[in-house]
This record gives structure tokens, sequence and C-alpha cells, in this order.
């Protein structure tokens, strides 16, 4: 029988206390949904009457139990499809429309290269070999570490290539100073401003 029950809230969590054939017994439940936090507002009000039948404590407290089960379901559905996908070879278009599955860069952290991080809105895959992170190395700010992801068609701006591993190839097509221009040569480290004859101005159809 469940004799006394208390709820304490912290920030988003909360801690229920109630006793039952005097052994006292406790549910912790962390970050709390909007529906639970509706069922356990709906508890404490029912609380602060003078009289609450066992039956109804013993009601509510299922329901508690019941969405906070039905929570901890779909957060773990949710770590499962994230790593599935975070496996899954996907084409710019598919990484970019799932964008939020892919965590923040951050400074002070060891990434490897094939790593895909978020950064400002855009997605950037790890290049390097392998480094860790520094608050002055931001993937837009750092090439020979990042390549920026862009979906297939669209024609990326030029980037100052740091070496042969950036550098551009035959073929390759970037936008510098509002105007499209294909290489001509490959190991391409200069700008068409720079290097004229190693660009060719491509006039959009």
């Amino acid at each position: 029988m469940i004799s006394h029950i208390t709820i304490y809230k912290y920030d988003d969590s909360y801690q229920i206390r109630y006793f039952k054939a005097t052994v006292s017994k406790e549910i912790v439940i962390q970050k709390a949904t909007e529906e639970l936090r509706t069922v356990i507002e709906s508890l404490v009000d029912l609380l602060e009457e003078d009289l609450l039948p066992e039956e109804k404590i013993i009601e509510l407290t299922a329901e508690v139990l019941r969405v906070n089960i039905q929570k901890e379901e779909v957060v773990n559905l949710n770590i499962k499809y994230k790593e599935t996908l975070l496996e899954t070879e996907l084409t710019a278009e598919q990484m970019l429309e799932l964008m939020e599955i892919y965590p923040e860069w951050e400074p002070v952290i060891d990434y490897s290269a094939g790593t895909i991080v978020k950064y400002e809105s855009n997605l950037y895959e790890v290049i390097a070999p392998g480094h860790t992170s520094q608050a002055d190395w931001t993937p837009d700010a750092t090439p020979a570490l990042f390549r920026k992801i862009v979906p297939e068609g669209v024609i990326p701006e030029w980037i100052q290539p740091t070496g042969s591993h950036d550098a551009y190839n035959t073929g390759d097509r970037v936008t510098f100073n509002g105007l499209m221009y294909e290489s001509l040569i490959d190991g391409n480290v200069w700008s068409p401003e720079a290097y004229p004859a190693g660009w060719q101005q491509v006039n959009v159809v």
C-alpha cells in the first residue's frame, strides 16, 4: 500500500519518492518530455489536495513510468538509427538533408580522416590524416584540414590550397569573384587572378 508520495523538481528533471508497504522507493526522471511534464504536474496538483485516493496515486505513478519508458525507447531507437546512418555511405545531398545527425565541430578533439562534422550550418569532412582541433583551426578557415561538403552540381568557391593534397586538378571547377573557372592543369594552387594561364573561364548557360 502506498502511504506517502513526494515530488522534487530540478530544472527539467524530477525525483519521485513514495512509500509502499513501509519501504521507500524512488523514481528519477531525467530531462522529462513535455507530455511527461504534463502528467507530473497533474500528479502534483492532486497531491496538493487534502485527500488523494490510493487508486489515483497508483494510476498516476503508472502513467509516469509508462511515458518515461516510451521516452527511453524513442531515445534508444534514435541512437540506433543515427549510428546506422553515420556508418552508411551517403551522397552529399543526403548528408546535408540529415545534417542534424552529425556532431558539431569542437576544439581540443582528436579527429581522424573521413570524419564528418557540422560547423555554422555546413558540413565538413576531415581530410588530414589526424589532428587535434584548435579554436583557431575552424573548418571554414583551414582547407588543409577540412573539405566542405557540397551537393553534386554545386560549384564551390575557390579556396587557397595549402599543398598538393588539396590542390586543384584538370577539370576542377570553382567560382572566383562571381565567375566560374575550370582548372587547365593538375596541382593547381594559384587563383584565376594570380595565374590566369592555369584557368579557363566557363560561361554559365
